[in-house]
């Protein structure tokens, strides 16, 4: 991260395109198994396994979709947030510090 960018900003914006990956790499993995299913010679029960899969990764997506719209507090994001505040304090701290030594 750049120095001239505050840390607690910095932290957003890298959960933000983590956030991004996950939801892109999810809807590439969907589209991949569906495009497969009648491509590719597999048993009754793999094309169940394999579809139910799919449409629980859909299922996923959106209730993760759904969660973020809502603003629902989703895996203690008050408590992560309180942590990524004090923990950008001790970097600007660390960061004062480490300037005032060279």
């Amino acid at each position: 991260m750049s120095a001239e960018i505050p840390v607690a900003s910095g932290l957003a914006s890298v959960t933000f395109d983590r956030g991004l990956y996950v939801v892109t790499a999810t809807v590439t993995t969907i589209a991949g198994i569906l495009a497969a299913l009648p491509l590719v010679g597999l048993s009754r029960a793999l094309r169940l396994y394999a579809s139910l899969f799919a449409f629980a990764l859909i299922a996923f997506l959106m209730l993760t979709l759904f969660a973020v719209r809502k603003r629902w507090p989703v895996l203690f994001v008050e408590r992560s947030q309180h942590r990524s505040h004090s923990l950008s304090q001790k970097l600007d701290r660390k960061k004062v510090s480490d300037g005032a030594v060279r």
